[in-house]
Formats: structure tokens, C-alpha cells, sequence
């Protein structure tokens, strides 16, 4: 059976921007609902995963708005491109996609600080000081691309650049996220944390 650590690590593989003719070929809904099926399992164990729990459905909803943005006129069918202001569906669309990156963002930071509360009870300190970094890497890049997503929107010429930042964003953190993920799983829990009922 998968664990919930398991379902955690891959559903950040979904978590990436891949986009063919403006839809997503790696949904977010995906990970977000194995991370609504991951954290389930893991909720009893502290507060801060019981929040990430009840937050994961409505972050599941948001991201479903994210699966397709409108391609370029003209454009080939791997170009990239971010949403604009200039119809009122792109301006829904950058509205959703800022509100999404900051509900990701508030869901990550309960799901790393669940799993150091669990780690100091277990008096892990090595992943206890993985996390510091991880997370202080994970909200920077997070917050630059809120800064970012209303700006590019307000420069259509320069719209390629939010998608680019959030392939890079990705590549730098949800790589690092999926590893700590897997160690956490592994240190805390052996290799089959399948349940919220491991203390």
C-alpha cells in the first residue's frame, strides 16, 4: 500500500508547470488531491497537519482554475506564456493563479512545520535543520513569483517570464521538497508510514 509519505513526495511532481497548447500536462488538481489522501492519513498526528489536512480540499479547488491558460495568438504549442489582464479571463485567471501560490504556499509551510514538530518529538534534529533551509528557499521563491505574476500581467511582452520562473522555481524546490519528504518518511516513520495512527 502507498504510503502517506509516498502520496506527499509525488503529488509535488504534479506540482509542476508543464504546459502544452496553454493546458497542463502535470495537473495540480492531481497532487493536491493525493496531498488531501496523504494528509488524511497524517492529521492526527499535530495540529499544523490537522490544518494542512482541512486546507488541502480548498487548495485542490483554486488549482483546478490553473489547468489551462490561454496560448499566444500565433504561438507554438510548447511556448510559454503567462495570463494578462487584457480580457476579463486572463484577469481571473492572474487573480487565481497569486491566490493560488499564496494558499500553496500557507499549505507547505503547515505540512514542513507538522513534520519538525514530529521530528523534535522524536528528537531528530538532523531533519529538523533540513527543514529550516528548505522552507526559507521554498517562500522566497514563492513570494518573488506573487510579485511576479501581477507584473508580467501588466507587460504582456514580457509574459514568458512567469512561466520560466515557475519551471525554475520548481526545479529548485520541489526537488528539495520531494527529498525531504522521503527522508522524513524514512527517519521517522521506517519505509511504510501508511497511516495517521504512528505516534
Amino acid at each position: 500500500m502507498t504510503s502517506a509519505f509516498d502520496l506527499l513526495w509525488i503529488a509535488f511532481i504534479f506540482l509542476f508547470d508543464v504546459r502544452v497548447m496553454g493546458f497542463d500536462i502535470l495537473p495540480d488538481v492531481v497532487g493536491y488531491l493525493l496531498i488531501v489522501i496523504g494528509l488524511k492519513r497524517l492529521a492526527s498526528l499535530n495540529g499544523h497537519l490537522a490544518t494542512a489536512a482541512n486546507l488541502a480540499p480548498v487548495v485542490a479547488l483554486v488549482s483546478l482554475a490553473d489547468f489551462y491558460q490561454p496560448p499566444a495568438t500565433g504561438a507554438s504549442m510548447f511556448a510559454l506564456r503567462g495570463t494578462t489582464f487584457q480580457t476579463p479571463v486572463e484577469s481571473a485567471l492572474t487573480i487565481t493563479g497569486i491566490l493560488l501560490v499564496g494558499l500553496n504556499l500557507f499549505l507547505v509551510y503547515h505540512i514542513v512545520t507538522g513534520i519538525v514538530e514530529v521530528a523534535k518529538k522524536k528528537k531528530e534534529k538532523d531533519l529538523v535543520e533540513a527543514a529550516t533551509p528548505l522552507w526559507g528557499e521554498y517562500k522566497a521563491l514563492h513570494i518573488m513569483i506573487m510579485i511576479m505574476l501581477p507584473i508580467v500581467a501588466l507587460f504582456p511582452a514580457a509574459g514568458w517570464l512567469a512561466p520560466m520562473v515557475q519551471l525554475a522555481a520548481g526545479i529548485i524546490v520541489y526537488f528539495s521538497m520531494i527529498g525531504f519528504l522521503r527522508d522524513a518518511q524514512w527517519t521517522l516513520f521506517g519505509p511504510k508510514a501508511n497511516t495517521s495512527d504512528q505516534k
